[in-house]
């Protein structure tokens, strides 16, 4: 803990933002002291467990690196005002008991991210994009209220404690369909890059880190409390997750756009996580939720090394990103560091959640085996292809000259450090 807290100091500006950052910090701190303990406030309706530490942690990192990666940009004060709002709204949404306050804190995550879509987005199309962001989510979360309320009036409790026993078949979907959509699970997954594209750089890290796996976590969090449901239902969503994760590779590897590609990378890697979590087994549930902080870091990194390029030479396109190891060689190393982490690469974190993953889904079926590894190649390959376009071939005259700053490098390690030591604390739970 205290390696941790010294390598944090590191990330407090001397200027601006130090206020805030420090007080981040200090929470990071708190929490991590209640890592593996099951903790509940008398009286609040809030609790802390092994599933909601490890993302609370994981939700005050990814706001500290917001606040760090935008802090060469002119932001106002109503910009570290909605990153402290979504910073909130999703302690209570891991945190709360009752299902009801999951509901509104897991609806309420949307209003953050749409001011940030809205208000610090570049192109006009960010209007299209944060109308496609809420009629996805809404439309998918109307399902859930009624669920949550039958939920309600069959048990006479709010909480998520306790089993439900002879659900129907239409309730449990109506629970699963708004995580699925959160996730986005494939098929359902067209607001994603829409909204990754038209964000700013804190939006597209804090959605891709976080807030993607409130669909997750409630996919948990269901599985624990309604028993009955997901024998069939359960069996088709695995097979969609891992075809997903196939196709996704695919359109990976047909994609110009970086933040796009990104994006696609994201629906891949969730459908696989979808595949881990829904098969019930501790391998697979353990796989899947290592996989989401492995995601969260690999992801967020990745939009910001895109982001340095864009900020260069004024395009997202992969061919007007090439040549890169000529202008920037020491931020070449972050590239190659960042894509490797995100092909589960050893000592990464993502390695060993795909290991956990292939036991889990090997003792299941082999048939649904194949397909996870056949993702798995093509997750590699869009993962080279990204950084072989991108730090390789002519260099593209007209844009900037000037090379990587020291707050982007300590960017870049601040989500590569974790990812490869992570691993470490995979010992404390088993």
């Amino acid at each position: 803990m205290l390696k941790l807290m010294l390598m944090c100091l590191l990330m407090v500006p001397l200027r601006k933002y130090w206020l805030e950052v420090s007080g981040l910090l200090g929470l990071l701190g708190i929490c991590s002291m209640n890592v593996g303990v099951v903790n509940s406030f008398s009286g609040s309706g809030l609790y802390l467990d092994w599933l909601s530490a490890g993302l609370v942690l994981l939700s005050i990192w990814m706001i500290l690196l917001c606040v760090l990666g935008s802090s060469n940009f002119n932001v106002s004060i109503w910009f570290n005002l909605c990153l402290g709002g979504l910073l909130g709204v999703l302690i209570m949404t891991f945190c709360c008991q009752s299902v009801l306050m999951f509901y509104i804190s897991f609806e309420a995550s949307l209003i953050p991210l749409f001011f940030l879509m809205m208000g610090w987005g570049v192109q006009p199309e960010r209007l299209q994009a944060s109308v496609y962001f809420l009629l996805y989510t809404l439309v998918g979360s109307l399902p859930l209220l009624f669920s949550f309320i039958w939920m309600y009036l069959d048990r006479g409790s709010a909480m998520w404690e306790g089993g439900v026993s002879g659900v129907n078949v239409y309730v449990w979907l109506g629970l699963l369909v708004a995580f699925l959509v959160k996730l986005p699970l494939f098929l359902v997954h067209l607001w994603l890059p829409k909204a990754h594209v038209e964000a700013p750089l804190a939006g597209s890290m804090v959605l891709a880190g976080v807030t993607l796996k409130l669909g997750v976590y409630g996919i948990v969090r269901l599985l624990s409390t309604v028993i009955e449901g997901h024998v069939i239902w359960g069996q088709v969503f695995m097979v969609v997750g891992a075809l997903g994760s196939i196709v996704m590779g695919l359109v990976c590897l047909r994609q110009v756009d970086l933040k796009a590609l990104i994006a696609y990378s994201s629906v891949s890697h969730m459908g696989v996580g979808v595949l881990g979590v829904m098969m019930s087994n501790v391998w697979g549930l353990m796989g899947g939720y290592w996989m989401l902080l492995a995601h969260g870091l690999a992801s967020s990194g990745m939009f910001s090394l895109a982001n340095v390029g864009y900020s260069r030479l004024g395009s997202r396109s992969i061919y007007m990103n090439k040549g890169l190891l000529n202008l920037m060689p020491s931020m070449s190393m972050w590239w190659f560091l960042i894509c490797i982490c995100n092909m589960a690469s050893p000592p990464s974190l993502n390695l060993f959640s795909e290991m956990f993953m292939l036991v889990g889904v090997g003792s299941w079926s082999l048939y649904l085996l194949i397909l996870v590894l056949v993702g798995g190649y093509f997750s590699a390959c869009y993962s080279l292809y990204v950084f072989s376009f991108t730090q390789h071939g002519e260099y593209k005259e007209g844009g900037g000259v000037s090379g990587g700053y020291c707050s982007e490098y300590l960017l870049m390690a601040l989500h590569w450090v974790p990812l490869n030591i992570m691993f470490i604390g995979m010992y404390m739970l088993l």
